[in-house]
């Protein structure tokens, strides 16, 4: 059955063999991984059964798949094959450097050793995988990362040491080389993040020019984070004046990470390097509260000042917006630039905050209030949390769940953000609302009324 034409009796032998330790099922998983292993249904349900098994898989569709030239034309960016490969290596890979076993990285080391010259994308693939299972190991070989394995490895993992490290430092010069196949260059990229940021802070400013696409500098932006070097910031804040909209804000998630790179971040603000304009209200009122003096002064001087602790008094101050002329069509603009990053009307936006489809229920003056004082009730799902790691780095969001190995934080624009408790120095609940007061820094009383408009709007049901 596992050569059926149809992909659903494909699909279904798949998932009823990932029970089964028996060595054909190995074998048929080997052969489904190879010819459905490009499809995303089929990677989940290969890596539901692939706990003992995956660098048996792994070995399998590199040896299919390691032919495709590493100088393919960039355009195979657009084939939905690509990135389902590079998917399943690098799942394939975490699995068998979280399990740990020797014998598995072994062989996992192994294939990766075999194919050198070929592809990059699945090699760079498959040691990113190994960085973040070998993070999560908690076994035999103790707390330990990728640099740290290749380094100083087992003695029965020395021989197969040796060229992987020559693959990692490969990385950096496939990584800035025009010339290779867009997918390469993405994978090997995410592979410097792996590597002392010393070692690759002249590619990752090159990586950052204007002439690089946006998805390069946005994995660049990526791996520069990984390595969390502070340095980063400084390459960041070089680059700016060449960094596009999308880039920027991922540039400005680096730069607000931790405390030492948003004092940096702000001083570049007060020197002329980077607009204030570019922080929203969330981030503005953050920097207010920080608890960092120096940060606090610098914000107040920039952002012009803390937030009124009178709430109401700033309400009443926007009660015009109740009785001004306003347009559904301004007022879904502001809704776009202030509001949706965390909440959903109709499908508009995102799930982070609470789904306000049904404010229209609400009275205009109740609206009113429920946005500039949001910490007047707060349902406790809706609490904002401050988590901050070992090193440094700082994180907001809703607890989205928690377990006994780590906490799931939602954040704007519904990412998920997992931190291993081992990471973690301080957990608290700020007991406010996630949404930030202060919204009035944001929206002038005529667009309060262009919202209020827009939240009150009935959308006319189709016919």
């Amino acid at each position: 059955l596992a050569g059926d034409r149809d992909a659903a009796v494909r699909f279904e032998v798949t998932l009823a063999l990932g029970g089964s330790d028996a060595p054909q099922a190995t074998e048929v998983l080997r052969r489904l991984a190879v010819s459905d292993g490009e499809d995303a249904w089929f990677v989940s349900a290969l890596l539901t059964g692939c706990r003992d098994r995956s660098g048996q898989l792994l070995a399998a569709v590199v040896q299919a798949w390691a032919v495709v030239p590493a100088t393919a034309p960039a355009s195979d960016a657009a084939d939905e094959r690509i990135p389902q490969r590079i998917r399943l290596v690098r799942e394939l890979a975490t699995v068998a450097g979280a399990r740990g076993d020797l014998s598995e990285l072994s062989g996992v080391m192994n294939t990766l050793a075999q194919h050198q010259g070929d592809a990059a994308w699945w090699q760079s693939a498959a040691l990113s995988g190994l960085a973040t299972g070998l993070a999560r190991h908690r076994g035999g070989l103790g707390r330990t990362s990728l640099a740290g394995l290749l380094a100083n490895p087992p003695a029965e993992l020395a021989d197969r040491a040796r060229p992987l490290q020559q693959l990692l430092a490969n990385a950096q010069s496939i990584a800035v080389d025009g010339q290779r196949s867009l997918s390469d260059r993405l994978a090997a990229i995410e592979l410097l993040g792996y590597r002392p940021y010393a070692q690759s802070a002249e590619a990752y400013g090159r990586l950052l020019s204007a002439g690089q696409p946006i998805t390069i500098q946005l994995a660049t932006l990526d791996a520069m984070r990984a390595t969390g070097d502070d340095a980063a910031a400084g390459v960041v804040l070089d680059r700016w004046a060449e960094l596009g909209p999308r880039a920027r804000a991922s540039g400005l998630e680096l730069l607000l990470r931790k405390t030492t790179t948003t004092r940096l971040a702000m001083e570049g603000m007060a020197e002329g390097k980077i607009s204030p304009s570019v922080l929203d209200i969330d981030q503005r009122v953050r920097l207010l509260r920080h608890g960092e003096p120096a940060i606090r002064e610098l914000a107040a001087r920039l952002f012009g000042g803390a937030i009124s602790a009178n709430r109401r008094e700033v309400a009443r101050q926007y009660e015009s917006a109740l009785s001004m002329e306003a347009s559904v069509a301004e007022g879904a603009k502001v809704f776009e630039r202030a509001c949706a990053k965390c909440h959903r009307v109709d499908g508009q936006g995102h799930v982070v905050g609470p789904d306000i489809s049904d404010v229209r229920n609400r009275s205009r003056d109740a609206l009113l209030y429920d946005i500039l004082d949001p910490n007047l009730k707060i349902e406790p799902r809706f609490t904002d949390y401050t988590v901050v790691t070992d090193d440094g780095r700082v994180f907001n969001g809703l607890m989205d769940s928690e377990t006994s190995e780590a906490v799931v934080l939602l954040q704007a624009e519904g990412k998920r953000q997992v931190i291993p408790r081992t990471q973690i120095e301080q957990l608290r609940a700020s007991g406010k609302s996630l949404m930030p007061e202060g919204v009035e820094k944001e929206i002038t009383v005529e667009q309060m009324a262009h919202l209020l408009e827009f939240l009150k709007a009935r959308v006319p049901t189709a016919k």
